[in-house]
C-alpha cells in the first residue's frame, strides 16, 4: 500500500499525491478486475480439474505453463508502468514556515526594591527615628529575672538515694547500708540481691532502717576525702538475723549496679553473730580490698575513729 505521514494509505490523497494505480484505476475498475481475476482462477481450477479427470497429463502441463507465462507478462507490465508513473509523478515537497520569534528585550533585574527605584510602604505602628544609629548586631536575649519567688527550681537534696541499690555514707546520724533484701535471712547467700536500708533525717530510699537496729556508730573521713567509713554495732534481733550467722561482704563487685554516692567503689561487712559492721567507700581501689572478707570487719575496714 501506498503511505502518506497525513492520510496513511493514500485514502484523501491528492491525484498527485496518489499512487499510479489508484490515479488510473477508477472504483468500477477496481470492480472489474477483481471479478476478472475470481473468474479466471475459477475456470483455471474447472480446467485442472476436468483436464485430471480425463488424464490428460500433457494438456494439464501445458496449461499450467501458458497460465505462468501470461502471469509473468503481467507482473513485468504492471513493473513497468508503476516506474514510469513514478517517474512523471514528483514528490511532494514539504514547505516549512520559519516564525521569526518576537526580540525579547533583557535589561537588568533588580535584586531588590531599592535598586528597581521602589519605595516601600512602611507599617503604620512603626515609626521610623532617622537620628537614632543604627546597630547591625543580633539583639541579646533579656537578662534573667532574679526574682527567687517566682522561679525557684526544685533543688534536689544531695542525701536523696531513690533506689535499693546504692547506700551513702554521709554522717554519722545519716547513711544507708546492704542487708539481705527480706529478715531472718542469712548475709553470705544475698551477698549478689542484697538491697539498701537507709536511716537519718534526710536521707531518702525505698527501705527506712529497721527500728532499734543500730545501737553505736563511728564515723571517719580520710584526708582529701579519698575515703569514708563507718563501723559500729547493731541489734541482730530487729531484723530476725540467726546468732549463728558469720556473716558476710557486700562490694560493688558482687551486687550488680550497685554504688556508693560519691564514689566509685565500696565494702561492707555485715556480721550477726558477733552484731558488728562496717562501711567503706573510696576513690580508689585500693582503699576498699575486698579479697580478705574471711577476716572481718578488723581487717577490712578497721576502726580509725
Amino acid at each position: 500500500m501506498y503511505h502518506t505521514p497525513d492520510y496513511p494509505f493514500g485514502l484523501k490523497a491528492s491525484n498527485s499525491e496518489r499512487p499510479f494505480v489508484a490515479q488510473y484505476l477508477e472504483p468500477n475498475m477496481h470492480l472489474a478486475c477483481l471479478r476478472f481475476l475470481i473468474l479466471s482462477r475459477l475456470f483455471h481450477l474447472y480446467s485442472i480439474s476436468l483436464l485430471l479427470t480425463l488424464k490428460c497429463k500433457k494438456l494439464i502441463i501445458m496449461f499450467i505453463s501458458k497460465s505462468l507465462i501470461v502471469s509473468a507478462l503481467l507482473a513485468a507490465a504492471l513493473t513497468v508502468a508503476s516506474v514510469s508513473a513514478h517517474k512523471k509523478t514528483p514528490p511532494a515537497s514539504v514547505t516549512v514556515t520559519e516564525i521569526p520569534s518576537a526580540p525579547v528585550d533583557v535589561g537588568v533585574i533588580p535584586s531588590s526594591p531599592v535598586d528597581a527605584g521602589v519605595e516601600l510602604p512602611l507599617e503604620a505602628d512603626t515609626e521610623v527615628d532617622p537620628s537614632s544609629p543604627v546597630d547591625d548586631q543580633e539583639e541579646e536575649d533579656p537578662a534573667p529575672s532574679c526574682d527567687t519567688k517566682k522561679m525557684r527550681s526544685p533543688r534536689k537534696s544531695p542525701n536523696r538515694i531513690g533506689n535499693e541499690k546504692t547506700i551513702a555514707i554521709l554522717g554519722k546520724h545519716k547513711f544507708c547500708m546492704f542487708l539481705p533484701p527480706q529478715p531472718g535471712l542469712e548475709v553470705a547467700p544475698t551477698e549478689e540481691d542484697a538491697i539498701a536500708f537507709c536511716k537519718g533525717k534526710g536521707v531518702e530510699s525505698p527501705n527506712p532502717m529497721p527500728d532499734s537496729f543500730i545501737r553505736s556508730v563511728r564515723y571517719y573521713e580520710a584526708p582529701e576525702k579519698k575515703f569514708v567509713q563507718l563501723t559500729g554495732k547493731f541489734n541482730r534481733d530487729a531484723y530476725e538475723l540467726s546468732a549463728a550467722d558469720g556473716g558476710g561482704q557486700y562490694d560493688s563487685k558482687n551486687i550488680r549496679g550497685s554504688s556508693c554516692v560519691g564514689y566509685r567503689y565500696f565494702v561492707a561487712l555485715v556480721e550477726p553473730d558477733v552484731e558488728r559492721f562496717c562501711i567503706r567507700c573510696c576513690a580508689n581501689k585500693k582503699d576498699c580490698p575486698t579479697h580478705k572478707s574471711h577476716l572481718g570487719c578488723g581487717a577490712v575496714v578497721p576502726d580509725l575513729a
